[in-house]
């Protein structure tokens, strides 16, 4: 079987998402992440937040709290998956091999669509401006990194396997547009493309789609919605169709949910829950940050997120707390994902600095 999970980076929410899963076919879910790509990626394969593996939570200069410590190599999916015999693939994924796994040991596959290769993008990654320029303009040299990305998902797809094999692959398209400040339409309508080349009816396959967070630009240190933690997520599950999935969800339940469907043998956080069954309307959603500007080893902002109003099974409106460690102060704010009207509000008493403090013990006042 083939598991293929597809991160489209930096790419925030909008109604062209949902569109595109109905005509298709495929689930669309609300979901609420962490606010950079370490961050998300990280809850994504361990089903945790960082602050529940390390102490402090960790920033955007972290990278050796994830190489060789025994706790993490004992929660991030990749090994469960190994000693289970699954194949891992990466794809445009470098990254993921250089800072979330990151072991002198490594047993992947790799491919990639980077001109020049896996050594290429292994050693300038995709933040070189010509790259970058390349997944945002209209050149003829752009529309053939197009169709190599098009001729990718053809050859992942056409594949027959005995073997169980898991893909992560990352689409740095709207990435670019956000460093740049320009062509985010551009950015837009590739990365749709993209989206629209996969064969969602692959048989004996699941499919994961999501955002790590939206444009970068715009994230404070408050995480303010919409760009910062309201990302989203599109599945289909061609093994177990006749599974009812959530749709609001937390990014810790991509692990919850994989775990469960192939019933890998892990003790579960009690913060994640499988996307499919009932939709629990009380949950509570927790969620860390820290901003480069303000801290670069540790998480700064801690905050939580409930569902105030729903149409049935359809999330409707969102509060939101965040609380600012450095500051010492806590905001609250109320966001409609149907309207996209933000507010920031007073006060509300369904989710308090306390539900944070359970959480995260580096919030609390005395835990300087």
């Amino acid at each position: 079987m083939k598991f293929y999970c597809i991160l489209y980076d930096t790419m925030p929410y909008a109604k062209d998402l949902e569109t595109i899963a109905e005509s298709k076919n495929l689930n669309f879910h609300h979901q609420i992440s962490n606010a950079f790509t370490t961050t998300s990626v990280f809850s994504l394969l361990t089903g945790k937040l960082p602050s529940q593996i390390f102490q402090n939570g960790f920033g955007y200069n972290s990278e050796e709290l994830l190489s060789n410590e025994p706790i993490w190599c004992n929660s991030i999916l990749f090994d469960h998956l190994k000693k289970d015999g699954w194949e891992i693939r990466l794809h445009n994924s470098v990254w993921i091999n250089d800072v979330i796994y990151n072991r002198q040991e490594k047993n992947f596959f790799y491919s990639t669509s980077y001109p020049g290769g896996y050594e290429k993008e292994k050693k300038h990654r995709w933040g070189l401006k010509e790259i970058e320029n390349l997944t945002i303009e209209k050149t003829p040299q752009s529309l053939e990194m197009l169709e190599s990305e098009k001729k990718f998902i053809k050859q992942f797809q056409e594949e027959k396997t005995e073997k169980n094999i898991f893909y992560f692959i990352i689409y740095h398209h709207y990435h670019a547009a956000a460093a740049q400040s320009r062509n985010h339409n551009i950015a837009r309508e590739y990365m749709l493309e993209l989206m629209n080349s996969w064969d969602y009816n692959e048989e004996n396959s699941i499919f994961w789609s999501f955002a790590d967070h939206g444009n970068f630009q715009f994230i404070d240190s408050w995480c303010t919605p919409p760009h910062a933690i309201n990302t989203w997520a599109i599945s289909k599950n061609n093994i177990f169709a006749d599974k009812r999935p959530k749709k609001l969800i937390s990014i810790l339940d991509f692990f919850e949910t994989f775990k469960d469907i192939f019933q890998i043998n892990i003790k579960s956080n009690e913060l994640a829950q499988s996307i499919y069954g009932e939709q629990d309307k009380e949950r509570i959603y927790f969620f860390e940050d820290s901003r480069s500007y303000v801290d670069l080893h540790k998480s700064t902002t801690a905050g939580a997120v409930v569902c105030s109003e729903w149409s049935e099974n359809y999330p409707v409106s969102l509060l939101q707390f965040s609380y600012n460690k450095p500051f010492k102060q806590s905001k609250y704010f109320s966001y409609n994902l149907s309207s996209l009207f933000l507010e920031e509000i007073n006060y509300s008493d369904k989710i308090t600095k306390q539900n944070i403090e359970k959480i995260f013990n580096w919030t609390k006042e005395t835990n300087e």
